[in-house]
């Protein structure tokens, strides 16, 4: 399998303890679709709901270094990372260091929805707390007579 860059053969190596083929001359890499999902996990709970991984697909200028088919250009998780794929879900293409930015998306997502959780924790608590309750629970007490 040869570097869709720069046509040169890509070398079986391990990043963040996971296979993939690297190019030794652009340092991009190779990834099966299953070890993009594992690098993920690395920073993001496996339980969790992701959601979409690609928006904006487009052809991509590269071809495929799996079937040799013009890869697809997307937005990785609506961010502003944009990568590659195979036409025919065989593996995604990353760039030098992309495989770090997606550890660094996929660490601020997890941190914010345990922001968000907390919060919602927290409105949970001060609600029922709360003798009067919402605009909603009042309109009910309301028609109950309360």
């Amino acid at each position: 399998m040869d570097c869709p860059r720069c046509k040169v053969a890509l070398e079986d190596v391990e990043r963040h303890g996971l296979p993939a083929k690297r190019c030794p001359k652009c340092e991009g890499s190779w990834l099966a679709p299953a070890v993009l999902e594992q690098l993920e996990d690395r920073a993001f709970p496996e339980d969790a709901v992701k959601g979409t991984r690609r928006y904006g697909s487009h052809e991509s200028d590269l071809n495929c270094p799996h079937c040799a088919k013009k890869m697809i250009r997307f937005r990785y998780r609506a961010n502003p990372l944009e990568l590659e794929h195979c036409p025919d879900e065989a593996g995604y293409w990353l760039d030098r260091d992309e495989d770090k930015r997606i550890l660094e998306l996929m660490r601020e997502r997890a941190s914010g929805l345990r922001r968000s959780a907390a919060a919602q924790q927290s409105w949970q608590r001060q609600r029922r707390g709360s003798s009067r309750g919402g605009i909603i629970d009042r309109i009910r007490d309301l028609f109950r007579g309360r």
